[in-house]
């Protein structure tokens, strides 16, 4: 006589031996009917085959380029839809295809190790180290020469004179610090006025500089009392109100 399983819920799935579960044999206290083996092509993945070094490498730099592409078109829509896509500017000239100077390198993508504290240093010692460059080259006002400052004592072991006398000796050259001539400042200006704090379009603007140079010179001149005269020009035309 046919009993009724004990369990109230019986796996019946894919892999399953539906032919056990309906015969007159079965177990009451089976909870599931007995399972498939589970061997041939139907159950196996699909490995494909194993990537060069070559290949992997080559991968990763498409991959690289799709992002790059993807993040430039993302930027020039965004701003051209923030700075021209209102109806009070209707009519006006969209800006010039920004026209890629060098290829970018993700963040992240390479490292040096420029500073480590050693452990029995005092924050002290380093801060009297770094403020006695800042009053030997009060002419420099860049971040880049406390990152040099670091740098360099990091190459001398630590040894704060050996670094000290090297970087008494660092000039604007040394630390790819461009001078800016009175052309080149009146073309900077005269893009800011164009495309405010869009510097990748200021760089085409100002062709005798590379776009590291319009970022460091952004940054100085931004505190300047010019500034707000000059981007005023930009918010004028561009963002009335």
């Amino acid at each position: 006589k046919f009993e009724e399983p004990k369990w109230p819920y019986i796996y019946f799935g894919d892999i399953s031996r539906r032919e056990s579960f309906l015969t007159d044999n079965i177990d009451p206290t089976d909870i599931y009917p007995k399972t498939c083996s589970r061997i041939g092509k139907k159950y196996q993945s699909d490995i494909p085959d194993l990537l060069t070094p070559e290949e992997i490498e080559e991968q990763k730099q498409i991959n690289i380029d799709k992002e790059i592409e993807k993040y430039d078109a993302s930027l020039e829509n965004e701003s051209q839809e923030r700075n021209y896509g209102n109806s009070k500017n209707k009519g006006k000239k969209k800006r010039p295809k920004f026209k890629e100077e060098t290829p970018v390198v993700l963040r992240g993508s390479k490292y040096e190790l420029v500073y480590s504290k050693p452990d029995e240093w005092k924050d002290e010692k380093v801060n009297k180290y770094v403020k006695d460059i800042k009053e030997y080259h009060q002419e420099i006002k860049n971040m880049d020469l406390f990152d040099r400052a670091l740098l360099e004592l990091h190459k001398s072991k630590y040894d704060i004179d050996k670094s000290l006398s090297i970087m008494r000796n660092i000039t604007l050259k040394d630390l790819d610090l461009p001078t800016w001539s009175k052309t080149e400042i009146e073309q900077f200006e005269n893009a800011i006025m164009k495309y405010g704090h869009e510097l990748q379009y200021v760089k085409q603007e100002v062709p005798t500089k590379r776009r590291k140079d319009i970022v460091q010179y952004f940054y100085i001149w931004k505190k300047t009392p010019r500034y707000k005269s000059i981007y005023y020009q930009f918010c004028k035309v561009h963002r009335p109100g």
